[in-house]
């Protein structure tokens, strides 16, 4: 009818052709892998070190033991983690072969607590880093057999989830579980823990708690039909 009365000449333009009605924000659901999943994952990943030389088991462990985004993991440096403390420092970094510095997402250098699993593995694959001549400053080097003269680089985050794809598919597991599931699960077990929002912000390194409080609201809905009588 208003085109109508453009067309008439009643008025000169239709209004409502400028509102702009926005459309509800798609989000993926979060893949949270189950506890006996987890067990099964960190296992299976020990026989994937013919890639990313050798770093694929430990990316996981970043991953489900601290939460590491891909991009923390590619940029870990083995000066991060405190093995007398049980402490990661997520800070900021300079790779000295490049000079390419790194800064935290939202600037969030934060400390995470870890369990003892992960330091001993660590300090095993430092040894096993050393014996296959990959050592260097990070903890999943650059390089590789054929290009041993990057393993003072760090690897590429693409690199990182590239390997844990393939592995994905190998295992035949399912196909959405990525490496950011890992983030995602340690961050729920925490909170299904009951450890606050506040706390778990800082640990996640969000820069706003609205973020934070999702994983919170998921667990409530987990929740809202527990008190069910039947």
């Amino acid at each position: 009818l208003i085109d109508c009365a453009v067309k008439l000449g009643m008025i000169e333009e239709n209004p409502s052709r400028s509102i702009r009605i926005r459309q509800p924000k798609r989000v993926a659901p979060r893949v949270i892998i189950e506890p006996d999943e987890a067990v099964h994952l960190l296992e299976r990943s020990l026989h994937y070190r013919q890639w990313i030389n050798g770093g694929l088991p430990t990316a996981c462990r970043l991953g489900l033991y601290a939460g590491l985004r891909p991009e923390e993991m590619a940029w870990c440096q083995w000066g991060w983690l405190s093995a007398t403390r049980h402490r990661l420092d997520i800070q900021e970094t300079v790779c000295e072969e490049t000079g390419k510095r790194w800064i935290p997402k939202d600037w969030e250098m934060r400390v995470i607590g870890v369990k003892a699993a992960l330091v001993e593995f660590v300090a095993a694959q430092k040894e096993w880093l050393k014996r296959k001549d990959f050592f260097g400053p990070f903890m999943l080097p650059g390089g590789g057999a054929r290009r041993s003269g990057f393993k003072n680089r760090h690897l590429s985050e693409n690199a990182i989830q590239s390997a844990f794809r393939k592995m994905v598919i190998a295992e035949g597991l399912n196909p959405k579980i990525t490496l950011y599931s890992f983030r995602h699960t340690f961050l729920t077990e925490l909170a299904r823990a009951g450890v606050d929002v506040r706390t778990l912000q800082e640990i996640a390194g969000h820069s706003e708690i609205r973020t934070t409080e999702g994983y919170l609201h998921a667990l409530r809905a987990e929740k809202q039909t527990d008190g069910l009588p039947y």
